[in-house]
């Protein structure tokens, strides 16, 4: 089982092509000094995501691997 924790109350927008990226997307928190909003997603080892190859394992994608989001 894997859980996503999303501080962002609003949603992504839909995606066609996701590439896979090193470290957390952070933006500043409108009315919050020095605050920052970060996106970070948290899987655990051998949760399978789709890609255009079929399921792979969470462990072998890499930055810029491309991974099916809906």
């Amino acid at each position: 089982m894997s859980r996503i924790f999303r501080r962002d109350p609003q949603p992504s927008p839909p995606a066609t092509n996701a590439p896979v990226r090193r470290g957390a997307a952070a933006s500043p928190v409108p009315g919050a000094a020095g605050a920052r909003r970060t996106r970070v997603n948290c899987f655990t080892p051998g949760t399978e995501i789709a890609t255009p190859r079929g399921p792979t394992a969470i462990e072998a994608l890499r930055p810029g691997d491309m991974v099916v989001t809906r």
